[in-house]
C-alpha cells in the first residue's frame, strides 16, 4: 500500500510540474495548449487514482509513462537562446578575463537610469589590477517584503574603485519576471558586471527598494579566488548560454555554489540562502561577517538607502554610500 501511495504521489507531483512546463513553454496557441495541459494532467491524475484503487494498474502505469516520456522528449529540446530581442539592460553579456595581474572587463554596464526600467545605455570596457583587489561587499536589495531580496556582490580595489556583479534574468523586450515561469526554462541567466552607481542606485533611487550593505570578513587571497570564479562564469556563459532557475540558479545560489566548489564545508546549506532576506544573520553565525559585529542593530547599521538617495548627483556614489 505504501509503495502505491508513493507512486501515486509522484504522479501527482509530475502532473503539477508537467502542467506548469506546458503552460509556460508549449508553443501551441491558447485553447490548443489548454487542451494539451488538461489531457496530460488528466492522464497522470487518473493513473494515480487507479493505482490507489488497485484497478487497471498496468494500464495506468503504461499511460503515465507514455505521457511523461513524451513530455521529457519535448522538454529536452528547449535550449537557451543567445539571439533574442533582449531588454536594453541585458542586451550585452559582461565578459571578464584575467591575464596575469590585469583584469579586463568587457561590457561593464554603467547606465544613467532615468526611471525604473529605462535609462541612457552605456556599455564600457575597464581594466583593474588583480593585486589591488582587497574586499568583498554584498548588497541586499529588498523588493518584496522583509524576507525576499536580490543579492549583489561588489569587489573593492585599493584605488577605491568597486566592481559589482548582479546575477539576473536575461529578459526579452516587454517580458516581465514571473517566479513560477523561472522554474520552466523561461529565462536565460545573465551575470552583469556594473558600476554601483548603476546597479545599486537604480534600486534605491528609481525603484524604491531598500538596500543594505555588508562587508564580508575575508582575506584578500580568498576575495581574489572568488573573483576568478566570477570571471570564469562570464566566460562560460559567453561560450554557452544557460537557463535561469528560480531556486537552483538565482542571485544567491550562483555565488553559494562557487564557494562550495572551492570548499564544500565552507558554508553549509541553509534555507536563508534561498530567501536571501535573512542572509546577514546566517553569515554572521558562519563567521563571514566580522565576528566582533554585534547582532543587535546589524540591519540598521547596514542600511544605505538614505545615503544613496542623497548621493543622486554625487561624483563618487560608492564613496558616498560608505561614508560614516
Amino acid at each position: 500500500m505504501f509503495f502505491r501511495f508513493l507512486l501515486a504521489l509522484v504522479l501527482v507531483l509530475a502532473a503539477l510540474w508537467g502542467g506548469g512546463a506546458l503552460y509556460y513553454r508549449a508553443p501551441l496557441p491558447g485553447f490548443a495548449n489548454i487542451a494539451l495541459i488538461a489531457g496530460f494532467v488528466g492522464v497522470l491524475l487518473v493513473s494515480a487514482a487507479l493505482l490507489l484503487r488497485r484497478r487497471r494498474q498496468g494500464a495506468a502505469l503504461l499511460a503515465s509513462l507514455a505521457a511523461l516520456g513524451a513530455l521529457g522528449l519535448w522538454y529536452g529540446t528547449i535550449r537557451p537562446s543567445d539571439t533574442l530581442n533582449w531588454a536594453p539592460d541585458v542586451a550585452r553579456r559582461s565578459l571578464v578575463h584575467i591575464d596575469g595581474d590585469v583584469i579586463r572587463v568587457r561590457n561593464l554596464r554603467n547606465f544613467d537610469w532615468q526611471g525604473e526600467n529605462h535609462g541612457i545605455a552605456r556599455w564600457e570596457e575597464r581594466t583593474y589590477a588583480l593585486s589591488q583587489l582587497q574586499t568583498l561587499d554584498i548588497f541586499l536589495s529588498y523588493w518584496s517584503g522583509p524576507t525576499i531580496a536580490h543579492l549583489i556582490t561588489s569587489f573593492g580595489f585599493a584605488d577605491d574603485r568597486q566592481l559589482a556583479f548582479s546575477t539576473e534574468i536575461r529578459k526579452q523586450v516587454g517580458q516581465d519576471y514571473d517566479p513560477l515561469a523561472g522554474f520552466f526554462r523561461s529565462y536565460t541567466l545573465a551575470l552583469i558586471a556594473a558600476e554601483e552607481s548603476d546597479v545599486i542606485k537604480v534600486r534605491t533611487n528609481k525603484r524604491g527598494e531598500d538596500v543594505f550593505r555588508y562587508r564580508l570578513d575575508l582575506k584578500p587571497e580568498t576575495v581574489r579566488l572568488l573573483f576568478a570564479d566570477y570571471a570564469a562564469l562570464t566566460q562560460k556563459l559567453e561560450a554557452q548560454p544557460e537557463f535561469y532557475n528560480t531556486i537552483l540558479d538565482n542571485c544567491s545560489m550562483v555565488p553559494f555554489r562557487m564557494v562550495r566548489l572551492r570548499d564544500p564545508k565552507a558554508i553549509p546549506f541553509d534555507w536563508r540562502i534561498l530567501t536571501v532576506g535573512a542572509l546577514p544573520e546566517y553569515l554572521l553565525e558562519q563567521g563571514f561577517l566580522d565576528p566582533s559585529t554585534p547582532r543587535e542593530g546589524l540591519r540598521e547599521r547596514a542600511r544605505i538607502t538614505p545615503k544613496a538617495i542623497a548621493a543622486e548627483q554625487a561624483p563618487n556614489f560608492s564613496a558616498a554610500i560608505r561614508a560614516p
